[in-house]
């Protein structure tokens, strides 16, 4: 990537009012050495060489806060360096300046900055012991969304076949000679190792124990100690108890997650799993638990809450109800039916039955409903927000009504309860087809608010700027700027997180000049270094 900048004036009283480029192009790998169990990661930056006749050399200044750099490298007459011994998972900041050869040097100042953020990279296995036959495996990979790595074997009887995102498959080729062998497969700059027996170190007839344990709250099968013939595959299936979920599974002592089932391929060792499990007492919440529907035929839904893993039935306790889907589910989920037309004047009442939860269902009689009939639905709120129409809203039968919900400034919506059952953080929401009294209540959260960075310190030259704002989904707020050498270009008002980006005008003026920024309150401070 390729990042030029606008030229800057170097000081006036240290550089003989010269203007420079300073271009940065970035190559970043993670290097291949380690030092006991901690990874390197190093930089190469490189320039425009400035165009002044008297240029001696530059400078590469670099540390973990922007424009704050306790570390320095002269390197001299050059326009490439690469910085080592930089640590993964850290974000570094570079600058560079250029001096020349007067005595003392004049050094001009600091380059606009860049910066990295190293990857870190974690890979599972790291060893793996193969029969003399051969095999495939897999190697995972885990790092930070948008990091890259690559791989390599330094071997041709380890290949590498394919690469995906997270993983890489590899070949182990039949060993014929005697001797056991080892070879590696380089991967992020992690080194996994392959040893594989010789022809004649495992007999054909040779057998390996696969030692299968679970904890409390479910069961491993087989279990014990399998015996598996060298080269077979063996699967073990991992069952939770009513009432316990799987909580992780072990392979020879590594997680492989919370799998239900796991096969070792091409066996050519002694292993162990092990699973273990949590006490995840299922719940469960059907809404609507009452319903009133009008005597014609028509559908009707319930929605079923409950944890991942848990699974429940649905029954109908009348005929004139039919469940046409979601008579069975695990998870949430929801439920539908059919209901006959009632052709009775007298009302009627079956009972839906999902995981020990009743929700009662109302179908009225054909001539229970006069024309007139209304019903009242009571909307109220709590503190930070809003209902409209609030209070008690007469509705005709068989109408429609949309209610609207809206935060004050500062607030946002926590959770909508419709006849005390959540229906979530909407902002309205309609009941349909009226047919019996009901309740709404809205409630409101205080918006938390995080601007980034607070301060900052720009060089007096024409520039751009951004800040970042954190704060929940459906929190509003604007951006405001005290000073009219900071506009601002975006991001003036916004709804959950984002950025404001701002356009500041040259300082012509040998002074510093300071604007506030103020947005939901929070203001960062930004100060422009004089000329």
């Amino acid at each position: 990537m390729t990042i030029r900048y606008a030229s800057r004036t170097c000081n006036p009283s240290r550089y003989h009012h010269s203007r420079f480029f300073l271009g940065f192009l970035l190559a970043f790998f993670i290097s291949l050495f380690t030092l006991g169990t901690a990874y390197s990661a190093e930089v190469t930056l490189a320039w425009e060489r400035n165009t002044e006749t008297d240029i001696k050399g530059y400078k590469i200044y670099y540390g973990t806060a922007s424009r704050d750099y306790n570390l320095f490298i002269d390197v001299g007459d050059t326009t490439t360096w690469t910085v080592p011994d930089l640590n993964e998972g850290t974000t570094y900041y570079f600058a560079a300046t250029a001096y020349n050869n007067s005595l003392p040097a004049a050094e001009s100042q600091y380059s606009d900055e860049v910066s990295k953020t190293f990857c870190t990279y974690a890979i599972s296995p790291t060893t793996q012991t193969f029969a003399a036959s051969g095999g495939t495996g897999t190697v995972s990979v885990a790092t930070q969304t948008g990091c890259t790595w690559t791989s390599s074997s330094g071997t041709d009887w380890l290949t590498i076949t394919s690469m995906t995102g997270e993983a890489v498959n590899y070949s182990v080729r039949q060993n014929t000679t005697p001797s056991p062998r080892s070879a590696a497969i380089t991967v992020a700059g992690r080194v996994f190792t392959v040893t594989q027996q010789g022809a004649s170190s495992t007999p054909s007839n040779a057998t390996y124990a696969i030692t299968a344990s679970a904890g409390t709250g479910g069961s491993i099968s087989p279990a014990g100690a399998a015996q598996v013939a060298q080269g077979a595959d063996q699967s073990f299936s991992i069952t939770p108890s009513t009432g316990y979920a799987i909580a992780d599974v072990t392979v020879d002592g590594s997680s492989v997650g919370a799998v239900g089932i796991y096969t070792f391929n091409d066996v050519a060792a002694n292993h162990t799993i092990g699973a273990t499990f949590t006490n995840t007492t299922c719940t469960y919440f059907v809404s609507p638990t009452n319903a009133t529907l009008p005597a014609s035929e028509g559908t009707g839904t319930l929605t079923v809450t409950t944890q991942s893993g848990c699974s429940w039935t649905a029954n109908s306790s009348a005929p004139w109800l039919a469940i046409t889907s979601g008579s069975n589910g695990s998870g949430s989920g929801t439920v539908r039916g059919l209901i006959a037309a009632n052709t009775s004047t007298s009302s009627r009442t079956a009972t839906v039955t999902i995981a020990g939860t009743a929700a009662t269902i109302t179908q009225l009689g054909s001539s229970n409903v006069s024309s007139n009939t209304t019903y009242a639905i009571t909307a109220s709120t709590g503190t930070g927000g809003s209902i409209s129409p609030a209070g008690n809203i007469a509705v005709s039968s068989g109408s429609n009504r949309t209610l609207t919900i809206s935060p004050n400034t500062g607030y946002r919506i926590y959770q909508v309860l419709v006849d005390g059952n959540s229906v979530g953080a909407v902002s309205s929401y309609t009941f349909n087809n009226v047919t019996a009294n009901h309740t709404i209540r809205a409630t409101f959260a205080r918006c938390t608010y995080s601007v980034s960075p607070t301060n900052a310190t720009l060089p007096a030259s024409e520039g751009t700027g951004t800040l970042t704002v954190t704060t929940q989904s459906g929190c509003s707020w604007t951006a405001n700027s005290s000073a009219p050498w900071l506009a601002i270009t975006s991001g003036s008002n916004g709804s959950g997180s984002g950025t404001v980006r701002g356009l500041i005008a040259a300082n012509t003026s040998t002074s510093s000049r300071t604007a506030t920024v103020t947005i939901a309150g929070t203001a960062a401070t930004i100060t422009q270094l004089g000329n």
